[in-house]
């Protein structure tokens, strides 16, 4: 009998949770920021109806056998199908008894209501290509075994990722597969996605995660570009460190958001991030002024302790409604005249964007904006103090020692 994926749903969901059940407790249901302080995975998300577990594990297998010793990869056409295809019976289902051996395999596999769950170990790929959407009701998910240690060295890459979860995974930078240094996670479009509790590390280019719009022609409609944008997502509780990029000054970032005029209802929420000496930690902003529509719209950045860039926030041209509250913006690394806690650059309307409720140190100033600005960034209950911490960046445990200032702001704060 075929025990191929998607072919008879009910057995082989069944089949899957009685062998898993030993590895890992499922969870009731998926929640989103399950883990706010720390890389990993606390619990394994349920497929949804129809849905199904995909097993990756470094001894797995991307191949079937046909014939003697004829063997083709699994992630070829027809074993990708989700309908009955001649040698179904090859395509064995990627559960947690026949796993896949590569994440990429996976991703190309993985269809609506789908859970990919990673076993420990490191792998070095490119993953993202031929990645499905999710919907409303059948999230598709990516994510790291309970209590494992998973690590990508290679780029993740997603295109308009719909209703997609990415949990739990550590990506690096690895120059045999990333040499254009752009960033290690790239993600482009899509709606209702998450990408929580992964640590990001060692970029030698813009950023280690960029998130932009879709690519769409000159010529598209508004409608088409709105569509393009990223709308309603959360990059929540992740640890993005050590920029090693060695460009012009301020282009060197941990994390660049350049979502579109379009783009609606972004979250930056209780991340750690460390390690910008030739940008920020954060930039909100388009490229250039020729992209200027890039700069994004509606994004909160809030409970974030952001260390160690040259500027801990940038905010460029025509960006609006970029909020931040109750960030640690801390111990700046090679800050010049024109760095701060908060930078603009070329703000068109700097009064559409706010800066509150956050705690601010080492920085000669909190704000630089640009030369003979008369309309403001709105600033509000900002306190400039002393800062010190416990723990170790390297390891995402950085802690605030200074006492009362856990209590209020950044990714610990109640």
């Amino acid at each position: 009998m075929s025990i191929r994926l998607k072919t008879f749903s009910g057995v082989v969901a069944a089949f899957a949770i009685a062998l898993i059940a030993p590895l890992a407790v499922v969870a009731p249901a998926e929640a989103a920021g399950s883990n706010p302080y720390g890389v990993g995975s606390q619990s394994l998300a349920r497929p949804a109806s129809g849905g199904e577990y995909i097993y990756v594990a470094s001894n797995g297998t991307d191949q079937y056998k046909m014939g003697p010793d004829w063997y083709r990869q699994r992630v070829s056409e027809f074993c990708l199908e989700k309908s009955p295809r001649p040698y179904d019976d090859l395509c064995k289902a990627p559960d947690a008894g026949h796993p896949l051996h590569t994440i990429k395999a996976a991703v190309r596999l993985a269809g609506p209501g789908d859970v990919i769950v990673v076993r420990g170990g490191t792998y070095s790929e490119a993953v993202g290509y031929g990645a499905r959407k999710g919907t409303s009701s059948k999230r598709i998910t990516l994510q790291a075994a309970v209590g494992e240690t998973v690590t990508i060295k290679g780029t993740l890459i997603l295109h308009s990722p719909d209703y997609w979860t990415v949990r739990g995974i550590q990506f690096q930078y690895y120059h045999p597969i990333q040499k254009s240094g752009q960033s290690v996670v790239l993600i482009a479009g899509g709606t209702n996605w998450r990408f929580e509790n992964n640590k990001i590390s060692g970029s030698t280019g813009v950023a280690n995660m960029i998130v932009r719009t879709a690519t769409v022609s000159s010529k598209a409609s508004t409608a088409q570009k709105k569509a393009a944008a990223p709308r309603n997502f959360n990059i929540y509780g992740n640890c993005i460190i050590d920029n090693r990029g060695d460009d012009k000054r301020g282009t060197d970032h941990n994390l660049y958001i350049m979502s579109s005029i379009y783009s609606v209802n972004g979250t930056i929420e209780r991340n750690f991030m460390a390690g910008a000496p030739r940008g920020a930690n954060i930039k909100a902003s388009a490229s250039s002024a020729s992209k200027g529509n890039d700069s994004p719209r509606n994004l909160k950045i809030q409970y974030n302790t952001l260390l160690q860039g040259a500027s801990g926030v940038t905010i460029g041209l025509k960006a609006r409604q970029v909020n931040l509250s109750k960030n640690i913006i801390a111990l700046p690394l090679q800050q010049q005249q024109y760095d701060a806690a908060l930078k603009t650059y070329s703000l068109a309307a700097p009064t559409a964007n706010s800066m509150k409720d956050s705690y601010i140190n080492g920085y000669t100033r909190i704000i630089v904006e640009k030369y003979k600005t008369t309309k403001h960034v709105y600033l509000t209950r900002n306190v400039k103090s002393t800062f010190s911490y416990t723990g170790s960046i390297s390891t995402c445990s950085v802690k605030p020692a200074t006492a009362g200032v856990s209590a209020k702001y950044g990714q610990f704060a109640n």
